[in-house]
């Protein structure tokens, strides 16, 4: 359904500008979008939660993940003003992602720290 929407939008809106309906469907899509990121990411921020550590994570890759979600969200939303239904997913993993990386930092840290008294 979304490939089917997204597909619609991007073959009207390159034949004239954008309509509020165009507008809208971009808006729903960003929307979607940023759900369906949070249902991604909400698994693995339990996970991490109850095994008290980062297990099988790689650390350096979700911290190279946020930084460079963080990159991306400032050059959508201040530099490029892009609409908000554009940077609005984007926002929202990096979010997570930013979560997922302070637990897991949080309790391998906690954990080392333990095992050295």
């Amino acid at each position: 359904f979304t490939v089917s929407l997204l597909s619609t939008a991007v073959i009207m809106s390159a034949h004239k500008p954008c309509t509020p309906l165009l507008e809208n469907a971009a808006n729903g899509i960003g929307i979607l979008a940023s759900i369906l990121f949070s249902a991604m990411y909400i698994p693995q921020v339990y996970t991490t939660y109850c095994n008290k550590g980062s297990g099988a994570l790689s650390l350096p890759s979700y911290g190279l993940q946020v930084a460079g979600g963080v990159l991306l969200g400032y050059f959508q939303m201040i530099a490029s003003h892009e609409q908000w239904s554009t940077w609005l997913p984007n926002v929202t993993s990096t979010a997570e992602q930013s979560v997922v990386l302070a637990l897991a930092l949080y309790y391998d840290t906690r954990h080392r720290w333990r095992k050295s008294l």
